[in-house]
């Protein structure tokens, strides 16, 4: 019985401790301090480089090249996870450089991306006519965020449009689509 009893609570605590783990590795949960932000980074790179960032925010483009992909990003304020909170004011734009291929359909512009590196070095693109100046993230790790389930719409129809039988709705609702083809 004491064997039986001992069996379970190990097992009770392996699962607990399996349901307490998140997906979400700690170097995107837990903050980086001093934090730099990506205009300060912008300012002063030569004094910067090297240190520690956690940045975030939406996918502007993927770029595959032959070691390594570089991933354009708006940056947003993080919450306490480390998601960027695009609710916010955007704070600036910056380059994560990943080793290896990331594929561009899953990794795609609009979701919400987190990374954790070193500052490396700045890289001036264009935009539009406006010469920016990135900094550019050596990424060790980074994650892409779920994309949020749909909004509900709630519709209510008539049951009986007569006024004989009485005004009446039913109430339905549906997820719209996501994606290009939306109206």
């Amino acid at each position: 019985m004491k064997r039986m009893t001992r069996v379970s609570l190990y097992a009770l605590t392996l699962l607990l401790a399996a349901g307490c783990s998140s997906p979400i590795p700690e170097l995107i949960r837990k903050p980086v301090t001093p934090e730099i932000s990506v205009e300060q980074a912008r300012r002063k790179p030569a004094e910067l480089q090297g240190r520690e960032v956690r940045w975030g925010g939406e996918i502007i483009e993927v770029e595959n090249r032959r070691n390594d992909t570089l991933v354009e990003t708006l940056a947003y304020p993080l919450s306490g996870s480390g998601r960027p909170d695009t609710d916010e004011p955007a704070l600036g734009r910056f380059i994560a450089r990943v080793a290896g291929f990331i594929d561009p359909a899953e990794y795609k512009a609009g979701r919400a991306f987190t990374v954790f590196g070193r500052l490396a070095d700045t890289r001036t693109r264009s935009l539009g006519d406006y010469p920016y100046t990135y900094p550019v993230v050596d990424a060790s790790t980074f994650y892409l965020w779920a994309e949020p389930p749909p909004e509900r719409v709630d519709l209510y129809y008539p049951l009986y449009p007569w006024p004989p039988y009485g005004f009446g709705y039913y109430h339905w609702w549906y997820y719209p689509p996501r994606g290009p083809y939306r109206h």
